[in-house]
């Protein structure tokens, strides 16, 4: 019994230093993962509550992840805030190709001058103002 006692503990011990040395292996990585999303999410003007929303987790998980401290299902979280990103990144994209659309870019505007009965297409300068004024038509 107190063999079985002091095997469970050592057993335990064994994978606490696994558990440690793995921790201390990926840190690094999820240090330069964690900080290149929040560069992301900061560029995108996005608040770690609004991707921790999105994603399921809490935001002190959220900070956790984005200094590379270890937060459980790493990887998850990892895709999740991508995937997250992508789709900001996509409805941001679209949002300013929709508005190309609606709003696309005004034509050059030419106008026909005749000068010693030749004719030529000139563009128009959109600051002066046509010298061609209609008349008021009377109403009665």
């Amino acid at each position: 019994m107190y063999m079985d006692l002091v095997e469970l503990h050592i057993e335990k011990q064994a994978k606490r230093k696994q558990k440690e040395d793995s921790l201390a292996r990926y840190s690094e990585e999820w240090s330069v993962k964690g900080e290149r999303l929040r560069g992301l999410r900061r560029q995108h003007g996005l608040l770690a509550r609004f991707i921790a929303e999105e994603i399921g987790i809490s935001t002190s998980t959220l900070y956790k992840f984005e200094r590379g401290l270890y937060v459980q299902r790493v990887k998850i979280i990892e895709r999740a805030y991508e995937r997250t990103l992508n789709t900001k990144r996509l409805q941001d994209e679209n949002a300013r190709l929709l508005w190309q659309v609606r709003h696309p870019p005004a034509q050059e505007q030419r106008i026909i001058v005749e000068v010693d009965g030749k004719r030529y297409e000139v563009p128009r300068d959109p600051n002066v103002q046509s010298q061609h004024r209609r008349t008021p038509r009377s109403i009665i």
